[in-house]
């Protein structure tokens, strides 16, 4: 039962296990909760873990789904971007950063979907230490923006939407 009490947050519950996709009070903070019937039995701060951007609660990209297993979770989330620096910036750069970028046009999907450029297919698993706990899958080709995964017998399934020639219209066309 998957259940969205407001444009921030989103619900799935599978038997008594209930997952909770919160946003704080900072910008881009989020967490992951798990709770029982009874308690918050963890909960992860995804701005910290920084492995992908805001998870996706919308209805065209937004899944969120419990393993049989009740160990992990899989969702869709922003792709992390590089940090960029000014052209004019004079120290050194740290490591997974670009010079000169910060400006550039990255096209969204628009109408009710600003500020979703390249969703991700993110594992979260429950049972790791929380800097090991998401594991982004990497296989799928850069030309397709995955939406709506779920866990299906061994494997993971969901939808996928060309990005090419654009990526407008997703909502309205």
């Amino acid at each position: 039962k998957v259940v969205q009490s407001s444009a921030e947050d989103l619900v799935r519950e599978k038997l008594d296990t209930r997952v909770v996709v919160r946003s704080g009070t900072e910008k881009d903070e989020q967490y992951v909760e798990l709770w029982t019937p009874d308690n918050m039995k963890q909960i992860f701060n995804l701005k910290e873990i920084d492995a992908h951007g805001k998870i996706y609660c919308d209805g065209t990209f937004g899944g969120l789904d419990i393993s049989d297993d009740l160990g992990k979770i899989v969702y869709v989330a922003e792709k992390k971007v590089p940090k960029s620096f000014s052209h004019l910036y004079q120290g050194k750069l740290p490591e997974k950063s670009t010079q000169g970028n910060q400006f550039s046009y990255r096209q969204e999907w628009g109408e009710q979907l600003v500020g979703k450029v390249d969703p991700v297919v993110a594992v979260l698993d429950m049972n790791e230490k929380p800097s090991d706990s998401i594991k982004i899958i990497e296989s799928i080709p850069e030309e397709y923006a995955p939406g709506m995964v779920k866990f299906w017998n061994d494997g993971i399934i969901g939808v996928a939407r060309r990005t090419i020639p654009r990526k407008l219209g997703a909502v309205y066309c």
